[in-house]
């Protein structure tokens, strides 16, 4: 994708010249909007953006905003790790109780459980329509009743598992 269709695709929020300067690295100070906003246009996970993932072996400077002034080498794998809410790659965080760790790992198992509830949801309304188009299928090709009695399951299981994480499935109107 060019820096133009880039540009295109999140509504000329950013224009071609800007995506262009951060490509190269010239533009230093890209916003956590920006970065989510590319992102989601790149239609990869933020982290691509930020970390060298593909290096996961690669040094990459950091501030260390623990002691003013300092820079910190770390790996990128590493980085990449406790960016998606794994423990810091920081020397000695590790070993110390870190009550913002404690929250974050919570926000973890918030962000994991979210990340379950969206795919199980996907996975309902791919099925869903499955349904219903083989339920139209069926009565014109009565052999197809097997396979629409698998995907039924297969949709109840799915429809379960949300319903024991708590979503309700209820089907609104758009006015109600």
């Amino acid at each position: 994708m060019s820096a133009q269709q880039l540009s295109d695709a999140l509504g000329g929020q950013l224009s071609r010249v800007m995506i262009a300067n951060i490509e190269r690295g010239s533009k230093k100070d890209v916003t956590v909007d920006q970065i989510l906003a590319i992102a989601y246009a790149l239609q990869v996970p933020p982290v691509v953006l930020m970390v060298p993932v593909e290096e996961p072996m690669r040094w990459v400077r950091v501030i260390d905003g623990r002691q003013k002034g300092t820079v910190a080498n770390l790996r990128a794998g590493a980085l990449a790790e406790w960016i998606t809410y794994w423990p810091s790659p920081f020397r000695g965080d590790r070993d110390r109780p870190d009550p913002a760790m404690a929250k974050a790992n919570s926000v973890a198992a918030s962000f994991t459980l979210a990340r379950t509830m969206l795919r199980l949801l996907k996975e309902h309304d791919i099925l869903t329509d499955e349904v219903d188009s083989l339920a139209q299928k069926v009565q014109e090709d009565p052999e197809r009743g097997d396979v629409l009695a698998e995907r039924q399951a297969e949709l109840e299981s799915v429809a379960q598992k949300l319903e024991d994480l708590g979503v309700d499935l209820t089907n609104f109107k758009i006015d109600e």
